[in-house]
């Protein structure tokens, strides 16, 4: 949750001060910016365009490998499998010592 949340305020936090520096901004400034982030955005397609062919197609069966193994991980970070027996029972032995030994110290 608390990952979450800090990812959520940054990006939040990012957004509201690119705001800010955008206000300020020089015409001058705020179009060499933009064409920086078109030119960023298309660095990658162009990249490809310019390799020979060969570094090309394997590059090219990299990234789309990369990207799967990617997708898999987020899949599963999204979607957790359920825990095994083994894993289950250690993990929930250790809540409930956790819990016994928050009782002793509340009863302290």
């Amino acid at each position: 949750y608390f990952t979450a949340k800090g990812e959520e305020d940054r990006i939040i936090r990012e957004a509201e001060l690119r705001q800010l520096s955008e206000q300020e901004m020089s015409v001058a400034t705020q179009h060499f910016t933009k064409l920086a982030a078109e030119k960023k955005a298309n660095a990658r397609e162009e990249e490809t365009e310019n390799m020979p062919a060969a570094i090309q197609h394997f590059t090219v069966a990299d990234r789309v490998e990369k990207e799967k193994k990617r997708a898999e991980i987020q899949e599963m970070h999204d979607n957790t499998p359920d825990m095994s027996p083994g894993q289950a029972y250690f993990t929930n032995q250790m809540r409930a010592e956790k819990e016994r030994k928050a009782a002793e110290i509340q009863a302290m």
